[in-house]
């Protein structure tokens, strides 16, 4: 590496008016170009209205309480050189990060604009790279990009090699941040502990884990107004929200096992694609994604305050939330409900 380099990756080079970072075109593609990010105050520490981003530290549970707990790293260097008034990344990491807290900033604004409550998931902890250990692999996924709830905290594994990371995809950030919102949505406090904890029957916990992971990707779809987000990454054309999910076809629903061992796991995936592609019909019936991400978010409201917290019961709260605010659409709405949840649950309000 010549000195020069060293130099440079050795200072802080101070802030612009831009930064380099991947930003979503509006059909899907991206392009790595310059974009404002009013809410970074320090670039050189990842540090801002949002949060601040820490080097390493540890992801973990509290095994006497249950509750995942998060230690800090230490300071985060990004390194970039400004020029012409544009902060250039100088290696991947750093265009990753610019991205993703862009993007933050773009979920923020655009749900502060749709009046929908976020609490104070903001700012939240950034945690780049974090010691996962194995205790804790099942419940924080070794991806790209994770959140942690009860900790108000995003993960930020980077990935050097793939033509659009993960934590720079602004879906895949959009459906992290899902995670926090249903986290506030549900418990009420941003570092509260879970709606349901772990020693409730697994029929509840493993729904409430499918409709956390179906609201991700309503975030995720309707923000960006992309049905297939994450194939823009990787491709996964069974997370497509406009294919022919039924949740008759789901191999195992919750509280179901595919196995009596001690490690038997449910996947959370197939089921909240279900919970997305009805929130996506809803969408098309509306022709309005932002509308349609305030009727899911009010419909996680209601059914977490409900004496019954069967997953299912979801479908009712968006049912009666859609009849009650826009009541021409609760016919497509209960036509799309009664196609992919046949032989599953039926909407005692639906015709």
């Amino acid at each position: 590496m010549s000195p020069l380099l060293l130099t440079l990756l050795a200072c802080d080079p101070g802030t612009a008016g831009r930064y380099q970072a991947f930003v979503h075109q509006g059909d899907g593609d991206f392009a790595a170009e310059p974009r404002a990010i009013s809410a970074l105050s320090d670039p050189y520490r990842l540090d801002g209205e949002l949060g601040t981003g820490r080097a390493g530290g540890t992801v973990g549970i509290d095994w006497s309480s249950g509750r995942a707990i998060y230690d800090e790293g230490k300071p985060l260097t990004v390194n970039y050189a400004v020029q012409d008034d544009v902060g250039e990344p100088l290696d991947m990491e750093a265009l990753i990060l610019f991205s993703l807290y862009g993007n933050l900033q773009d979920a923020r604004d655009r749900l502060g604009d749709l009046d929908i409550d976020i609490g104070e998931l903001f700012p939240m902890n950034i945690a780049v790279s974090p010691a996962l250990p194995d205790p804790t692999m099942g419940a924080f996924p070794a991806d790209n990009e994770a959140y942690v709830p009860g900790t108000n905290t995003m993960i930020v594994l980077p990935d050097l090699t793939s033509e659009l990371p993960l934590a720079a995809n602004t879906g895949v950030v959009f459906h992290e941040f899902g995670h926090g919102l249903f986290h506030y949505l549900t418990s009420g406090d941003v570092y509260g502990d879970r709606l349901l904890d772990l020693d409730q029957p697994a029929e509840l916990t493993d729904g409430a884990g499918s409709l956390d992971e179906g609201f991700a990707d309503m975030l995720g779809t309707l923000l960006t107004d992309d049905p297939a987000f994450i194939s823009r990454s990787i491709v996964l054309p069974e997370r497509d929200v406009t294919g022919d999910h039924t949740a008759a076809g789901v191999e195992v629903l919750p509280g179901e096992f595919t196995d009596g061992g001690v490690l038997a796991t449910y996947d959370p995936y197939p089921l909240g694609t279900v919970f997305a592609s009805v929130s996506w019909d809803l969408r098309i019936a509306s022709d309005d994604p932002g509308r349609t991400l305030q009727w899911d978010a009010e419909a996680v409201q209601d059914w977490a305050v409900g004496e019954d917290l069967t997953v299912y019961r979801w479908l009712d709260a968006l049912v009666a939330v859609v009849a009650r605010d826009s009541p021409s659409l609760e016919d497509d709405l209960c036509r799309s409900i009664e196609t992919r949840f046949a032989d599953v649950w039926v909407v005692e309000q639906c015709p």
